[in-house]
């Protein structure tokens, strides 16, 4: 994120002279508003997350997946049955399967862990 004053020349098609201004002043940091001026003419203030939102509503399939940041985590997931005996409300003695899942990140610190054949810890 810029953090300092900055003027950016926008490429157009004709003659035109598009320039942006981020964080002008202190009043306006953090990149909250764009100051835009075409051809040295009246100065337009526009809200940074409407620029963020056109660029995602103009970019095709890969270019949104380019502005949108990701983090990729490899995981391991771990199934198992339950047998569970039931002792009321359903007939005594009948027992219920299930199986259950649950994913553990995959980090240096759970490799050791994952490893083990040990199911008690």
């Amino acid at each position: 994120m810029i953090n300092t004053p900055e003027r950016f020349m926008l490429p157009t098609v004709g003659k035109d002279k598009v320039e942006l201004f981020i964080n002008w002043t202190k009043a306006v940091g953090k990149c909250e508003y764009v100051k835009m001026c075409v051809n040295g003419g009246r100065d337009i203030l526009i809200p940074k997350i409407a620029l963020m939102k056109l660029a995602l509503y103009i970019g095709n399939e890969d270019e949104q997946d380019s502005l949108i940041p990701t983090k990729s985590i490899n995981i391991h997931q771990f199934r198992k049955e339950f047998t569970i005996k039931v002792l009321e409300d359903l007939k005594a003695g009948q027992h219920i399967k299930f199986v259950g899942s649950f994913d553990v990140p995959v980090t240096a610190d759970t490799l050791e862990v994952l490893s083990s054949t040990d199911t008690m810890g």
